[in-house]
């Protein structure tokens, strides 16, 4: 995102530009959810340079939304608010958007399942090939995007950013 002889506000801006490409798909997301005959679109990416440093690893936009859901605890964890909304059939909160929070954090945290949400809606067919995003072969942990698990399929892991990547991103 920076080089060592840039200031902060262009990282800033492309930051703050992936975090509002990441509520306007969030939000496009929900309104499938609450209206499966809602075909919203999910929104191009943003022109960043943080978005081309991903694309320059081989990531997709797909891939770059599940990044920036990793860091979304990290640097905007309100916006992540949303995922709290509860069933009114169980009384807590849906099951297909995973996450989870601890009693240090008291805000959403992201899981597989929560990138599977975003990535496939409601459609099973393409949940099942969002969970091989997360196989340790693909590129977000082949280039030290996220934390790595033994379980590549296992949707209650925690998404997380790896900090040789955060180490990057702040240079």
């Amino acid at each position: 995102m920076q080089t060592d002889n840039s200031s902060p506000e262009p990282a800033y801006a492309d930051l703050m530009a992936e975090i509002d490409w990441f509520e306007h798909a969030m939000s496009a997301r929900f309104t499938q959810f609450s209206d499966p005959s809602d075909r919203a679109e999910m929104p191009p990416p943003p022109a960043t340079a943080f978005g081309e440093n991903l694309t320059a690893l081989g990531l997709t936009a797909g891939d770059r939304l599940i990044a920036i859901l990793a860091l979304m605890p990290w640097v905007a964890p309100s916006k992540l608010d949303p995922f709290f909304i509860k069933n009114a059939a169980t009384d807590r909160c849906f099951t297909e958007f995973g996450g989870y929070s601890r009693p240090m954090h008291a805000g959403f945290l992201p899981t597989r399942q929560t990138a599977i949400f975003m990535m496939a809606g409601g459609a099973v067919d393409l949940g099942i090939a969002a969970m091989t995003r997360f196989r340790v072969e693909a590129p977000l942990q082949r280039r030290n995007v996220l934390m790595s698990h033994d379980d590549c399929y296992a949707p209650w892991l925690p998404i997380e950013p790896h900090p040789l990547w955060i180490a990057r991103q702040l240079r």
